[in-house]
């Protein structure tokens, strides 16, 4: 029973005894106590810890790109050029034909060859590539079917959309002046 309903009871009982009540306590922590503060900095650490594995993640992938493109340059001179050329339209099935081929020791997987497709294909040269009517190539380099229009257009969009991502990010940033 709470401390509120006893000094109730006894005051309707008659009993006069003067009861004081016990404090609550809150179940909010006091800003100054250290379990708050070690809760704050944990939460500082921890999304510090998150920044650098995520850190660490991309420098990973960014080398297993790295090592996938010299492997599939080697296999495929052709194909794979600097500065790149628009790839077949299903140029992974063909990929993953090719590759099932090879010993299994060499032979590169098909999450492996979709993640590098996937960022090979996503940069802004390969985007620039795109121009409508220009051939697409095959793995042995030779022309496959033109670039539509559709094509065309939808990488002109993602380059006018990079680009202005990177100038807003740089454009004029107001400088702050110490006091």
């Amino acid at each position: 029973m709470s401390t509120k309903g006893v000094l109730k009871l006894n005051s309707l009982k008659g009993n006069k005894q003067n009861i004081k009540p016990k404090p609550e306590t809150s179940t909010l922590k006091n800003k100054s106590d250290p379990v708050e503060t070690n809760t704050n900095n944990s939460d500082k650490i921890s999304d510090e810890s998150k920044k650098a594995r995520a850190k660490e993640r991309l420098k990973k992938q960014i080398e297993q790109y790295k090592s996938t493109l010299v492997l599939i340059q080697k296999s495929y001179p052709k194909c794979f050029l600097y500065p790149p050329k628009a790839l077949a339209v299903g140029i992974f099935q063909s990929l993953l034909e090719r590759e099932i081929t090879k010993p299994e020791e060499i032979r590169l997987g098909k999450t492996q060859i979709r993640r590098f497709l996937g960022k090979y294909t996503s940069t802004i040269k390969y985007k620039e590539c795109l121009l409508e009517g220009s051939y697409r190539v095959d793995l042995d380099g030779k022309d496959a079917e033109k670039v539509t229009k559709e094509h065309a257009e939808f990488a002109c969009e993602e380059i006018t959309q990079r680009k202005g991502i990177r100038k807003r990010n740089f454009v004029d940033k107001p400088k702050t002046t110490k006091l």
